[in-house]
């Protein structure tokens, strides 16, 4: 069995005072080509910030680009946003990511069925993404 390697590298900007803004920037890279002559190599880039607004109350935004390893075509670019709360032994966590996947599709109807010339074989294709996340948790 063969891996992919993963090589990763990031920079996170974590000042002492809580209420200044965290700030990170990172990269990954997995070769997945390494595996399989049908699989692509991935890249993956994430940057955000989290500042406190009242102690206990991180508000998070950041931005997501990643390629697919199936197709070389397909990338899919987000935005997310967030913000958690801590109350005693609970946390609680809220966020949303939303942006637009791209990629390329075999054509689904070609001109060809309709006694013309086709003029691609494939069509670009833009889907809107929207995802909502709540993580919840409890320190015994």
């Amino acid at each position: 069995v063969k891996y992919p390697s993963h090589i990763a590298a990031g920079v996170q900007y974590r000042p002492q005072n809580e209420f200044r803004p965290l700030v990170y920037f990172e990269t990954e890279m997995h070769t997945f080509s390494e595996v399989s002559d049908d699989l692509n190599d991935v890249l993956e880039f994430r940057a955000g910030a989290e500042q406190q607004i009242v102690p206990g109350t991180p508000a998070r935004f950041g931005l997501v680009y990643s390629t697919s390893p199936t197709d070389k075509d397909r990338a899919s670019a987000l935005f997310t946003a967030g913000i958690g709360f801590v109350l005693r032994n609970m946390h609680a966590d809220f966020g949303l990511e939303f942006g637009e996947m791209n990629y390329a599709s075999d054509d689904l109807f070609p001109q060809s069925l309709y006694g013309e010339t086709n003029r691609e074989e494939r069509d670009r294709v833009e889907t809107a993404v929207f995802r909502g996340m709540i993580s919840l948790g409890w320190e015994l």
